[in-house]
């Protein structure tokens, strides 16, 4: 711990150089002479790098930072630069996405000062200042900062920052520790993303060696990276073929699928596995429903694994073995340790499961196997006796049938194991099965706080009318409940009756005999409120084809004669279709359509029933476009949306259809008109954004750029992959001298705290203010809803807050995702937060019934005990990392605004109740 004896020795200097200097000889890059400023990514490439790879550091999240990089260096030709990110991290950029759109990026100059300035002031708040207590990691983002501070000649501020820094941790040794952790993991980071890139695994083994001689002790990672290093220097150049265990065969197909594993280059697919449970038994369409995977290779994997199923398991023991490193992370989905868990464990790293390695056949192989096999605890079981009681119980079950194998599942069933054995059983098992399922989900349903029925309707929906008495019997077991509740004048009587009634007429609607087009058309009359019949609208429509269902909701919005109901029925149908990918929708009731894409009638203030109709037309029947669509409307707002209306009008009535805009449309002539006039109006804004607003689509696009999904040729700051031009940043620079005045502030219903007022420039402030007035503004009902968007790009932003019903909030909801590219079945989770900072996408869900949470892009690990509250503040924080980035650089992005948050103030049910 020499470094921490240097700080701790000159805590009464001003000047930190040697303890910096250290820090620099173990990793920390230079930044002397660099140029502190804002990069934005051209196209964010999570899959690669992350949210946080454009955070000045992401421990510091509450800091908003004008700036998130340091420039080091510059080709002469300025399309390339060499910049420090995430503080410890040297990584190449190209300003263009034509060589390597994961790293394409462009930057502008930040004040370097102001930024001090502002951690400074955040000493003065006494909950930043407590954040010290108990989270290192900040402590030791700051000694870090504070190093590249002294480096660009700020010695007393960097001093500063450390005496601060130092005398609000619980001691200084910890933010120091944190400190060296911070630089050395950066260190790693860049070795590691290195050999995936060029495979060249004997520099990763030689970088591990360097920084665990170098740290020793020091850091919790060295022993880990030597372990490491060792599998790297015994990495073979084609990996080795697979070597059956005692008395487990291998078949031709079981090498092709170990090759295939070799082959990938991310492990995404195992997402699709997560609390599934015995995937074996699963439908296919619960793998299918969020699209295909952007990886062919990855696509093939999924593909032979539902194909072949149980044949697949010898493989997979097989690979168990196999240590052949793989170029990607571990994923989260892979929670086997081994030794390498241990021996970090040892070192102090008390999360050895998140400290990122390079994946084997082995993490795959495991985390497949993991939810096949019963009871097994991953806290406690390590990959040795993991691969023994995999074997063995293979060795018990393989002759088993499929519907054998089903009973021995339900004989110890969890929480996770159950609902897919059940589902099976309910169409290939006897009375027996059905009478040992219905006692199970009898007794889960009334063990939880929050009953989930999920499985229940599964069952049911299998099983048809022969679920009857099964329903009877739930019904009556909730009426005696409920006579106990109301005896003892317990509080919770009306939530659980309500809990229960709704879901019980859910489960009595699927052996109904009324059609999805019945109930529809029971809604348009009036007779029944949308709201009220979600659940079974969910559920009917989940066994009625997706033809018939479009058709259904189709007559019922033309039936509707009051505009906010046809408008509903319109916005719900996409939400029930659009998740069916494999599904060729063929165009009927073309009258019908033809009356909805006439009426104009805006009854809830915000789309037209005609815009809604156009974009569930384009989006139901031209599946090829559909990616191209979303982009185009995100790219033009509202401004887009009467190109997408006449695009659906002649696609019902039989013309020609419209094609996109594309600024290849614009002459030269005209190009070096518009060039010109953006130029001369950099000083002034408002004639900027009436310029811009008068150009055609096509013109729009020359000047910042086109949607990914096209091929990018503009003048501004293009976009996507394929891009021919390099952006001109003079006309980048002009377009990002708009700021975005606040057109329109809305409330609706109660709202504590105080209002941003029109006029005022829109500010990462005022969102932090908005999100925490929000959490302490919520409804009797327990919710409340914010939406931040602008009708199109550089316009002015609207805010629009309220506390609505929990029924209104979902059919909100449920509008927005026909609009917004999310798109979820009702009976999926809630999802609490989305986010588009132009080429940024962020969305969090809130699992309410089973207490998991679901990040998009990258997932984050469910908490026991994380209460909703904390998630939703720490989800809106996370989507607005983007906001800083867009605010400066607009230009960069080209996109409308669009934030929603809606929330459920509800605590998660505990896994024992």
């Amino acid at each position: 711990m020499a470094f921490a004896v240097t700080f701790v020795t000159y805590a009464t200097a001003e000047d930190y150089s040697v303890a910096f200097d250290n820090l620099r000889k173990i990793g920390l890059p230079d930044t002397k002479g660099s140029n502190y400023a804002m990069l934005v990514p051209v196209e964010q490439q999570y899959d690669n790098w992350g949210r946080d790879s454009f955070s000045l550091f992401p421990q510091l999240y509450n800091v908003q930072f004008s700036g998130n990089s340091w420039i080091l260096s510059e080709t002469t030709d300025e399309n390339t630069f060499v910049a420090v990110v995430g503080g410890t991290r040297i990584s190449q950029f190209s300003k263009t996405a034509e060589k390597n759109a994961s790293m394409a990026a462009t930057w502008k100059s930040s004040d370097l000062d102001s930024d001090v300035k502002l951690l400074k002031a955040k000493f003065k708040d006494s909950e930043f200042r407590d954040s010290l207590e108990y989270e290192p990691s900040i402590g030791g983002a700051i000694l870090v900062f504070a190093a590249h501070v002294d480096r660009m000649g700020g010695k007393s501020d960097a001093a500063d920052l450390v005496k601060q820094c130092l005398d609000a941790m619980p001691t200084p040794e910890i933010a120091i520790q944190s400190a060296i952790e911070l630089v050395a993991n950066g260190k790693y980071e860049i070795a590691r993303k290195e050999a995936y890139r060029s495979g060249d695994w004997s520099n990763f083994a030689a970088e591990c060696r360097e920084l665990a001689d170098t740290l020793g002790t020091g850091w919790t990672g060295s022993q880990a990276v030597l372990i490491l290093a060792e599998r790297a220097d015994e990495q073979p150049e084609v990996p080795p073929p697979l070597t059956a265990p005692s008395g487990v065969n291998l078949s031709e197909a079981d090498h092709a699928l170990a090759s295939k594993f070799a082959k990938l280059q991310t492990s995404k697919f195992l997402d699709r596995f997560r609390h599934v449970g015995p995937w074996v038994f699963a439908k296919r369409a619960g793998f299918e429903r969020y699209g295909p995977l952007s990886s062919p290779k990855e696509q093939d994997v999924l593909d032979t694994l539902l194909e072949r199923k149980k044949e697949v398991i010898p493989a997979l023991l097989a690979m168990l073995d196999d240590k052949t490193l793989l170029p990607f992370d571990r994923s989260s989905s892979q929670v086997i340790s081994d030794e390498l868990d241990q021996t970090l464990e040892e070192s102090g790293n008390e999360n050895s499961s998140m400290f990122p390695r390079p994946s084997t056949r082995a993490d795959i192989a495991a985390a497949l196997l993991l939810p096949l096999v019963p009871n097994i605890d991953t806290y406690e079981t390590g990959m040795n006796e993991f691969r023994d009681i995999s074997l063995s119980w293979w060795k018990r079950v393989k002759d088993m049938s499929e519907i054998e194998l089903a009973r021995e599942y339900l004989r110890t069933p969890d929480r996770e194991s159950f609902g897919p054995v059940a589902e099976y059983l309910a169409t290939h098992g006897n009375e027996e099965d059905f009478a040992t399922i219905e006692e199970l989900l009898a007794a889960k349903l009334f063990s939880s706080t929050w009953p989930n029925y999920s499985e229940a309707r599964a069952y049911v929906q299998a099983r048809g009318n022969d679920a009857k008495p099964f329903i009877d019997t739930i019904e009556e077991k909730v009426e005696k409940t409920a006579e106990q509740l109301a005896s003892a004048e317990n509080p919770e009587l009306e939530q659980f009756k309500k809990r229960h009634e709704d879901n019980l007429k859910m489960l009595r609607s699927l052996i109904s005999n009324e059609s999805l087009e019945d109930i529809l058309l029971r809604i348009a009359s009036g007779e029944e409120d949308i709201n009220s019949q979600r659940q079974i609208l969910a559920s009917k429509a989940q066994t009625t084809s997706p033809q018939e269902s479009i058709e259904a909701f189709v007559r019922a919005a033309d039936a509707a004669t009051d505009p906010t109901a046809r408008s509903q029925l319109l916005a719900w149908s996409g939400y029930f279709i659009r998740n069916d990918n494999s599904a060729k929708l063929e165009l009927t009731r073309k009258e019908e359509w033809k009356r909805l894409l006439a009426d104009d009638r805006n009854p809830q203030g915000n789309t037209p029933i005609s815009a809604t109709a156009a974009w569930i037309v384009e989006s139901l029947y031209d599946a090829e476009s559909v990616a191209e669509l979303t982009q185009f409307r995100r790219m033009t707002g509202r401004a887009g949306s009467d190109l997408i209306l006449s695009r659906a009008k002649a696609r019902v009535e039989g013309g020609d259809i419209p094609p996109f805009p594309k600024a290849s449309d614009v002459s030269e002539e005209r190009a070096s008109e518009i060039r010109a006039e953006i130029l001369s109006l950099s000083e002034n804004r408002g004639e900027l954004r009436a310029k811009l607003s008068d150009l055609s689509l096509a013109e729009r696009f020359l000047v910042i750029g086109e949607p990914p999904s096209q091929q990018p040729t503009g003048i501004g700051a293009s976009q996507g992959e394929g891009v021919k031009e390099k952006p001109k940043d003079e006309v980048a620079l002009a377009i990002e001298s708009v700021q975005f005045e606040i057109s329109e502030v809305k409330v609706e219903g109660q709202w504590q705290g105080e209002l941003p007022t029109i006029g005022e420039t829109f500010t990462t402030d005022i969102f932090d203010s908005l999100l925490n007035d929000g959490l302490d503004s919520v409804s009797e009902d327990g919710t409340f809803s914010l939406r931040i968007e602008q009708e199109s790009p550089f316009g002015p932003v609207q805010i629009l807050i309220g506390t609505p019903s929990r029924d209104e909030l979902l059919a909100e909801e449920a509008v927005a995702a026909s609009f917004s590219g999310f798109s979820q079945m009702i009976s999926e989770p809630i999802p609490i937060v989305a986010a588009s900072f132009g080429n940024q996408r962020f969305q969090a869900f809130w699992f309410p019934e089973e207490e998991e949470k679901k990040e998009s892009p990258q997932p984050r690990p469910a908490s026991s005990g994380y209460d909703f509250r904390s998630y939703m503040k720490d989800s809106g924080e996370e989507a607005r990392k983007g906001l800083p980035a867009w605010l400066s650089a607009p230009a960069a992005y080209a996109r409308p605004l669009d934030i929603r948050m809606i929330g459920f103030t509800q605590e998660p049910p505990k896994e024992d109740e």
